[in-house]
């Protein structure tokens, strides 16, 4: 289930592991980590946080469970 972290944002670092393609590591201010997504390139990740990372930010404001596009 997806946690209400309120106005909070994360910061987000583009990470790579071998064999399972690159995700989105968000860091809330209380510490905890997400990972977000399972993308196919680096490029890839880093065009979601431009055009995608702000809707998927809302919908968590709003309790609801964010999807990627």
């Amino acid at each position: 289930m997806t946690q209400n972290r309120g106005s909070a944002i994360p910061t987000l670092q583009v990470r790579h592991a071998e064999g399972e393609g690159w995700r989105v590591a968000a860091r809330w201010p209380d510490g905890h980590v997400e990972d977000i997504g399972a993308f196919k390139s680096e490029v890839e990740a880093n065009e979601w946080i431009a055009k995608d990372f702000q809707t998927w930010l809302e919908t968590r404001r709003n309790g609801e469970q964010p999807k990627l596009s």
